[in-house]
This record gives structure tokens, C-alpha cells and sequence, in this order.
């Protein structure tokens, strides 16, 4: 651990000795001995929580002993008879401990030149993989040796490359603080001495005149902007931060197809409005979208075919946003070059009180400015991009209803496990407590239960949804809907729901906007569809502050990713797979470990659409029984008797008459109920443990039995190919045709949604 104290003792000494003086007083110093002190303190203190340094040795690869001979090394030797190990397999993916994230790439590249020794005798290896074992303890399993082949050939882990680049640019920026330059340091060491002297002359020329200017008149443009492309160079630690986490070299990872200009002060302020260049193909807005495009105060829009920023453009920036904030203000402005652009420094001539200075030429890669007002800012934009919208801070005058059953849910938003919660913030305490002392008035309307028939509350949101500027409707379900013990017949909104909504899409003036709660799958593909709605957020079960989590949301506060944890299919999606399969002449069956009655009464009954035979439900089986007649369904189906409806009179028993239909019963079932002759051509699973056995004995080599893996779980992958190579080795050994390894497709649960589906 650095100890700042120690380096403060070594810095005063050593310039003592660079300035000849033998005894430093300390009785009085002097207001700028006091100012540098402070700066110089902050500057150790940023250095010292900013960064850490790994310091690798042959101790932290746990060698053994020095007193082990070479004779005991190589006692693990490689034979004569094989250059590796016969149980040496590089594909093996044991990695769940993370131990290969504590090697170095020094450290990966002594064990594979420790594994590859030869003799120079035989050429042979000298040493087995247990000999590496032996000697490097914490390399603990074979397959270290292939990945740590790949990634010396990668150049190292991906950690690793980023603290390699983190290490780097410290290194450079230390080297500036060293040289005590203010303003502008190297990115890089380079050999070019005319680019160096441009470079050192604009420092010394922005030193002199810094004294001479209001902090918040000293502005640059080039550090702030960000034209597609962000810079990680350009960007450094907080102060107190411990790490740099910014490596972005994609358009798409800072700011997708558009340039936005921040302007920056040195007192660390933004200037003026936020100049926004918009990409569009043609060149300029269509008359549609200067109509539809909202207008804020502190944005100012424009466009190019590129996105980035041209010589008029920057003229329109100057005269929009630049000029404006300046007003009569003596300004110091440092802008870029542009190269290539030749009428660039004519846009800022016979400006009154305004003095640009512009970045050498062909420097703009070598020097950037690295003050740290400059770098904290500018972090601090880019990390506001993502958290927070555009609009942030307009005073609108808006009536806004807040309609739905979930809009003052509490408990709801806890979810079904949970503890005593300390608060709970409902959406409408969160949404008050954003709009509180500005021009939005928010009413409230409960409108309908989350379920239910009740239209009792329809009149009054409706009233207020007609009335209103914005409509945010709160709805969802709850755990008398979804919850572990109970199964849905419907994926889609409430009935209850959905007739407020129709009724309300009727009336509205705007867009409505929709907040749903739900822990599971709701069809919300009409909202999609509409033009009538202008936005829709899935906030789960949020927890105890959700209410005001969505409002931040809301109001622009917080900008979230866009992206659900889950895959939201359309209520059609279930339906469309089973008749999809039968319209191609494809028998289906689906066997349940549940009640074959209960499952009967979705997949058979025609309202839901599934449209499966009754006899095609294969699972648990119980007597049924009145007071003349005990019976089956399994029994009914056999002789042609069956009757769902006539059944509903009949009395379910606890008398299991079936076998198990899960784990090994699920290919008994299909011997015993469909055919031990007609094996199926497809068949599915996502469980080892409970289909296994089925994929594996259901298959027919002459139908071509196809077996489909749903990989929801990679351990369950995993689990399923060392099943595969076991199975093949017993069909090997007991001289059978090899099959257990055949015929396997791979898909995950997002490869099986459908087109039309609704993420």
C-alpha cells in the first residue's frame, strides 16, 4: 500500500536537491505554497484510489519446493510410447472455480514453455501433463493447457487486455503530471520532434493566457465532442474512483447514428444548449419530421448525411449555441483543426471579445487535454447519455391522468417471497414526489380491479383519459393469476383490462402510455401494433421503491437499457406450434407427470385452439368413480368410451392407475400407450434428469429419429454430451450399432420464438 506521506518526504527532497536549497521553512507559507500543496495532495490521493498494480512471481503460481530435484520432476516424464497423457483432453470445460482469471499472461507462458520442453536428445517432450501438474500446483486441471495456448495466441484474457490498456494510459498520464502540464499531455511517446515542439509552444501559449480569462469563458470544444466514436484515451478516473471501466470504440456503444455536442467549460460547466447532429441520409429533415420532432429548449437539432459535423454545420453551432452563451463575455475557445476542411477558421473571424485558438496540425491523435475539470466532465456527459434522456429539465404545463388498477399497488410490487419491507413506494407516491413543484397536475383514477367483472369505475377514468394531455395507464395481474400452484389458460391482459382500455382509446387526445406489472408472460402485442400508444414499460415486481423507480423512468430521470430479461411470446405462439406440427401430418402427444382430466381440459377443448386428441394426453391416471361404475380415462380411450364431459359427474380417486409418467415413464409411456413399434421421428427435452432416458431409447435409427435439445441451462448442456459419451461407449463395448451421439440438434429457448413474436 502506497503511503502518501512517504512520497510527499521523497518529493520535497527531491527538489531540495534541484533547487539547491539545504533547509525548507515551514513557519509561513505562502498562500500559493498553500494552493499547490492542496493540488499536489489531490493529485497523489487520485493516483493512489485510482489505480492498483499486480505484481506476479513464481509464488503466486504455487511452485513447489526448490529443493525438489530434477530427478523427482521428471520422474512424471513423458513416455517413450506417447507424447501425452491418455487421459489428456484439451475440450474439457472445467472452468467453474474462475482460477484461470488469476494467472498473468507471463504466468500462462511459463507453464506451456515449462509443458513443451523437449530433449534435445529424443525431440520428445520431457514432461507429461502430470509433471506440470506436479510443478505448478494451481494449474489444476489438463485442459489449462489448450486455453492458455489460446489466449498467449489472443494476446491474454479479455481482464487482462483492459488492465494491459488501463495500465498503459496511466502510464502516460503520470508521465504528464510529471512534466506539471496543466492543460494538454501526450497520448502516446512519439518520435515526430515537429509534432512534440507544436504540441509544447500551444502549452506554453495556453498557460499565458488562462490567467487572463473567467473560468467559465474558457471553453473546448474538440475534448467535448463526441462525433461516433468515444475515445477511451480521452477519458480518466474520478477523483477517488478506483478503475477506469470505458473501452468504447463502437459508433453504436456511445451514441448510435448521431453526433452530440457538449460544450465544456474549465469551471467545469456546460455551455449554452446541447447541440444534437442527427444522421439522415438526404442531408437535411423532411418537412414530416421537422412536423413530428419535439422542440426543447435546451437542444438544438440539426442534420447531416453522415452524422457528423460539417463546416456549415459548426457555422450553425455558432451562431446557435456558441454565440448566445458567450454573449459579451471575453471567451477563450480551443477547437480542432479539421484538416482538410480549408474555410474552418474563417467561421470564428471578426467575432468581438472571442479568441480561438486552434490544435496544432496532425496533433489531434498525438496531445489531448487532460485537465482534470476538462476529464471529469466529460466522463460525466458520456455517463449521463446513458442515464438520462435529452428533455431532462423542461417546464411543460400537463394534465396528466394516472389510470389502472396497479398505479397505487404496494405489496403487489414485492412479488410473491419477500420480507417485511422497512417502506413501499407506490407509482402514484412516485410519481407526486418527481412532479412536485412543477406545471403537471396528476389525478387519479382506479378505473377497474386487476381482474374481475367490475365496470363500476369506468365513467370517471374515462372522464379523465378524455380530459387529458398524457394518459398513463397502470396495469398488470397478481398472484391470484400467476403464481407457483396455479396455471394459466391465457396469456393475455385481464378481460376487464382490456375493455378499459378499448373504452379509453376512444376519448384520448394523445398517445396512451402503459406501465405493466406481471412476473410472467402477458400478450401485450396490440399495444405494439398501435398507433394509439405511445410507449409501454414492463416494471416486474419492483420492490419496495418501484413507484418511484418508474417514475424517474417516466419523467426522464433514469434512461434503462430497452432490453427485458425475459421473451415475451404472443398468445398465439403455443397454439401456432401444435397445429403447425399437425397440419404436416406430424402425430402429436404430449406427456404430462400431471392429471391427464386437467390437461385434458385445455389442449382438447376447442376454445383454446390446441385442438390435441384426447387419447393423446398421456400422464397420471387415477380411478374415477360413482356410486355404480369405477373406471379410467386411460381404460375409456381403450374401449372407445371416452367422454370428457360425461366424466366432470365422476369422482376423481387418490388410486393411481397409470405408471409414472416423468423420468423413466415418460418412453414407458410411449411403449405402453402409443405404439412399441411406431417410434416417434422427433422428440424434445430440456432436463437431463427427466428426459434423458426418453432422447436416448426413443430414438429408431431407420425412421431417423430426430433428437431436439432446448439448451435453457449450459450445466444441463453439459450433462447431456457426457450422457452422450457414456451411452456411446456402452453401445460400443456391447458391440451395438453406436447411436447415442446421433441425430442431436441444439437450439436455445430464443431460437424457437416465433416471427411475429412480441420481445
Amino acid at each position: 500500500m502506497i503511503n502518501a506521506s512517504v512520497v510527499c518526504s521523497l518529493l520535497t527532497e527531491k527538489f531540495s536537491q534541484s533547487t539547491g536549497s539545504r533547509k525548507i521553512s515551514l513557519q509561513s507559507p505562502s498562500a500559493r505554497e498553500e494552493e499547490v500543496t492542496n493540488h499536489l495532495a489531490e493529485l497523489l490521493n487520485t493516483i493512489i484510489n485510482c489505480h492498483e498494480f499486480t505484481v506476479e512471481s513464481e509464488i503466486s503460481l504455487d511452485y513447489i519446493s526448490d529443493d525438489l530435484t530434477e530427478d523427482e520432476i521428471d520422474q512424471y516424464a513423458v513416455s517413450e510410447d506417447s507424447e501425452l497423457d491418455p487421459d489428456f483432453n484439451d475440450t474439457d470445460n472445467d472452468d467453474s472455480d474462475g482460477l484461470l482469471q488469476k494467472f498473468s499472461l507471463d504466468c500462462m507462458k511459463k507453464v506451456i514453455e515449462y509443458y513443451d520442453e523437449r530433449n534435445p536428445l529424443t525431440g520428445k517432450r520431457r514432461r507429461s501433463w502430470k509433471g506440470v501438474k506436479r510443478r505448478f500446483k494451481r494449474v489444476t486441471h489438463s485442459s489449462y493447457i489448450s486455453r492458455f495456448r489460446a489466449y498467449i495466441e489472443k494476446g491474454g484474457t479479455r481482464t487482462q487486455k483492459w488492465e494491459n490498456i488501463n495500465n498503459y494510459v496511466y502510464h502516460k498520464f503520470e508521465q504528464a503530471r510529471e512534466s506539471n502540464l496543466p492543460v494538454i499531455t501526450t497520448k502516446q511517446v512519439t518520435s515526430k520532434e515537429e509534432v512534440q515542439h507544436s504540441a509544447d509552444e500551444f502549452v506554453s501559449t495556453v498557460r499565458n493566457l488562462l490567467p487572463k480569462y473567467n473560468p467559465d469563458y474558457v471553453i473546448n470544444t474538440d475534448q467535448s465532442g463526441i462525433q461516433l466514436e468515444f475515445y477511451s484515451t480521452r477519458t480518466l478516473s474520478f477523483k477517488g474512483e478506483r478503475s477506469t471501466a470505458i473501452n468504447v470504440r463502437s459508433k453504436n456503444a456511445t451514441t448510435h447514428s448521431f453526433t452530440v455536442q457538449p460544450c465544456v467549460s474549465l469551471s467545469g460547466k456546460l455551455v449554452g444548449p446541447l447541440f444534437l447532429c442527427l444522421k439522415e441520409p438526404a442531408g437535411y429533415l423532411s418537412e414530416n419530421v421537422r412536423g413530428r420532432l419535439f422542440k426543447a429548449p435546451n437542444i438544438v437539432v440539426s442534420c447531416s448525411k453522415s452524422g457528423k459535423l460539417t463546416t456549415d454545420l459548426v457555422k450553425f453551432w455558432r451562431d446557435n449555441v456558441l454565440l448566445p452563451s458567450i454573449a459579451s463575455h471575453h471567451t477563450l475557445l480551443i477547437s480542432d483543426c479539421w484538416p482538410g476542411q480549408s474555410n474552418i477558421t474563417g467561421i470564428y473571424d471578426n467575432i468581438n471579445k472571442l479568441y480561438r485558438l486552434e490544435l496544432p496540425k496532425h496533433t489531434t491523435t498525438q496531445i489531448q487535454p487532460l485537465d482534470l475539470f476538462y476529464n471529469n466532465q466529460h466522463k460525466y456527459i458520456a455517463r449521463r447519455m446513458f442515464d438520462r434522456v435529452l428533455l431532462d429539465g423542461l417546464d411543460i404545463n400537463l394534465s396528466e391522468p394516472l389510470i389502472g388498477p396497479t398505479a397505487n399497488a404496494t405489496v403487489l410490487m414485492q412479488g410473491n417471497y419477500h420480507g417485511k419491507a422497512p417502506y413501499l413506494l407506490d407509482p402514484i407516491t412516485g410519481i407526486e414526489s418527481i412532479t412536485t413543484g412543477k406545471s403537471i397536475n396528476v389525478k387519479f383514477s382506479y378505473g377497474c380491479s386487476i381482474s374481475g367483472t367490475d365496470e363500476s369505475g369506468f365513467a370517471s377514468a374515462i372522464e379523465l383519459a378524455r380530459l387529458a394531455d398524457v394518459v398513463i395507464f397502470f396495469g398488470g395481474i397478481n398472484q391470484s393469476i400467476e403464481s407457483e400452484g396455479r396455471d394459466r389458460t391465457s396469456i393475455a391482459l385481464p378481460s376487464i383490462q382490456l375493455a378499459l382500455l378499448q373504452q379509453i382509446e376512444k376519448v384520448v387526445r394523445s398517445a396512451i402510455h402503459v406501465i405493466i406489472m406481471s412476473g410472467s408472460s402477458l400478450d401485450l402485442s396490440f399495444i405494439r401494433d398501435s398507433t394509439l400508444y405511445g410507449s409501454l414499460i414492463w416494471m416486474g415486481y419492483a420492490g419496495q421503491a418501484g413507484g418511484l423507480a418508474v417514475a424517474k423512468v417516466i419523467f426522464g430521470q433514469y434512461n434503462p437499457g430497452g432490453r427485458l430479461p425475459i421473451t415475451i411470446y404472443p398468445a398465439s405462439a403455443q397454439q401456432e406450434l401444435y397445429n403447425r406440427l399437425m397440419a404436416n401430418g406430424i402425430e402429436v402427444y404430449v406427456i404430462t407427470a400431471s392429471h391427464e382430466e386437467l390437461v385434458r381440459m385445455v389442449l382438447c377443448d376447442r376454445k383454446y385452439g390446441y385442438n390435441v386428441k384426447p387419447e393423446n394426453i398421456i400422464g397420471i391416471t387415477t380411478l374415477l368413480k360413482n356410486g355404480t361404475q369405477m373406471t379410467t380415462s386411460r381404460k375409456q380411450i381403450t374401449d372407445n368410451t371416452y367422454n370428457q364431459k360425461q366424466n366432470l359427474n365422476l369422482k376423481f380417486t387418490f388410486h393411481v392407475w397409470s405408471p409414472q409418467t416423468a423420468l423413466v415413464g415418460k418412453y414407458g409411456a410411449i411403449l405402453t400407450y402409443i405404439s412399441q413399434w411406431k417410434m416417434p421421428i422427433f422428440v424434445t427435452g430440456d432436463t437431463p434428469s427427466s428426459d434423458g432416458y426418453m432422447l436416448f431409447h426413443a430414438y429408431n435409427q431407420q425412421r431417423g429419429t430426430l433428437r431436439l435439445w432446448v439448451n435453457r441451462r449450459d450445466a444441463y448442456l453439459t450433462l447431456i454430451k457426457q450422457m452422450q459419451n457414456q451411452h456411446a461407449k456402452e453401445q460400443k463395448k456391447n458391440e451395438l450399432p453406436v447411436t447415442a451421439d446421433k441425430n442431436w440438434m441444439y437450439v436455445t429457448p430464443n431460437d424457437l420464438r416465433p416471427t411475429n413474436g412480441c420481445d
